[in-house]
């Protein structure tokens, strides 16, 4: 079946779930023979793509999948984790540099005031319940996989527990954010 976007499709190589290739998470092997998360998906060779999920990852080492896919490659035992510290740390690069480039709206107040205009929100995962219940359901692609401890060490601010992003721009913050949380939720 052909997907109506010109964004080419991927198979996970445990679920065997297929879609856009900007949804997977892309494996390489590297020059050591060992699998190696490509968090930018341009590394050089052959790539063997995985759904963002810890179960689908699981599977694919339990499976021996990446051996197969990546002619022999050895799984390192940390891989979930290693996937899981590389997409925090890339979300957080992203967060700040979408802060030099005044994208972001920080703190509960002004994002409220901005809600039309924003792209992502970004709610503390350790946000106080009453700042949770004013940001429910609101029309922005809304994440809660970063505590508030994350935020303030990214951004430099403060008691940040809430960010609205006004970029377009998927690829910076959007994808990688999906990734993350998928990766820690699922």
């Amino acid at each position: 079946m052909s997907s109506p976007s010109n964004t080419p499709q991927r198979t996970c190589i445990a679920s065997r779930k297929t879609g856009d290739k900007d949804t997977f998470l892309r494996f390489v092997k590297g020059p050591d023979g060992t699998v190696v998360f490509d968090v930018s998906g341009k590394a050089p060779g052959r790539g063997a793509s995985v759904y963002p999920t810890a179960q689908c990852l699981e599977k694919a080492i339990k499976t021996k999948a990446f051996s197969r896919a990546l002619d022999g490659a050895i799984v390192p035992e940390n891989i979930l984790e290693n996937v899981r510290e590389t997409l925090k740390k890339r979300l957080l690069q992203n967060l700040g540099l979408a802060k030099k480039a005044n994208q972001l709206v920080i703190g509960a107040d002004k994002v409220k005031e901005a809600l039309d205009g924003l792209t992502y929100l970004f709610l503390a995962s350790n946000a106080a319940e009453n700042t949770r219940t004013a940001f429910a359901p609101t029309g922005v692609l809304r994440y809660t996989c970063l505590s508030k401890e994350d935020l303030e060490a990214a951004l430099g601010v403060p008691n940040c527990t809430v960010v609205g992003i006004k970029i377009h721009g998927k690829k910076l913050v959007g994808e990688i954010a999906a990734k993350y949380e998928s990766i820690i939720n699922n």
